[in-house]
């Protein structure tokens, strides 16, 4: 895979490199290759911007991690240069992505819907996206954030990094706090279309709450708490 180097000049890719070494995937301990280069930020930068203009096959291994009641959960380890690459492509876009869903606390989700301006006949449902990283579509993630940033060549390098990691066209890395931003995007079109179709509804990450008056009915509003 290789990077317009122009479009490298405009990534932040050292402070992309700072994150790699600096920041832990979520709830995982510092990785070996994490330790061995926290004096080497600058290196991992210039490094990775060589790879990506020469042309470099991302690298990854894949690791089960125990998730609490739900079995385990494939998390992506990738490679420093390509984790540089992957937070720098994000970094970029995300000036224009929407507000963070996690921005509020998960009590703000469940206090949703529950005061006292909704009639004692509504009803709360509550869903969420299983296994929801796993099967982000790459082109439908794309898409969405073509209209949400209008930067078509950063995404476009956002999503062929994306399916040089997983081939099959579907997937974002787990445990990484720019797939949560991805993920907030994509899931965004979802909350849409639920608010289009009459819905009161709230997110926080993939979980869902709706409002509905009945089993077969809607709520009356659109308005939404995200």
């Amino acid at each position: 895979m290789r990077i317009d180097p122009e479009l490298l000049k405009q990534l932040p890719l050292y402070d992309a490199a700072s994150k790699c070494v600096g920041t832990p995937l979520l709830q995982m301990p510092k990785l070996i290759s994490e330790r061995s280069l926290s004096n080497s930020v600058k290196e991992l930068a210039d490094q990775t911007r060589a790879r990506y203009v020469a042309g470099y096959t991302p690298a990854l291994e894949t690791l089960a991690m125990p998730k609490k009641g739900l079995g385990p959960r494939p998390i992506s380890m990738l490679s420093p240069e390509t984790r540089t690459l992957y937070e720098a492509l994000v970094e970029k876009l995300k000036p224009n992505l929407p507000e963070p869903s996690r921005s509020e606390s998960i009590g703000s989700h469940y206090s949703f819907g529950t005061d006292d301006s909704q009639s004692e006949d509504a009803l709360l449902v509550d869903f969420d996206m299983a296994a929801c990283y796993e099967y982000v579509d790459h082109d439908i993630l794309a898409e969405e954030l073509v209209i949400q940033t209008l930067d078509a060549e950063g995404v476009s390098a956002l999503r062929a990094l994306l399916h040089e990691i997983f081939p099959r066209g579907v997937g974002i890395p787990q445990a990484m706090e720019p797939s949560h931003l991805l993920a907030d995007s994509y899931l965004y079109q979802v909350e849409r279309n639920i608010l289009r179709h009459g819905y009161m509804v709230h997110r926080y990450a993939d979980d869902f709450r709706l409002i509905a008056s009945s089993w077969g009915g809607r709520s009356r509003s659109n308005r939404t708490g995200s």
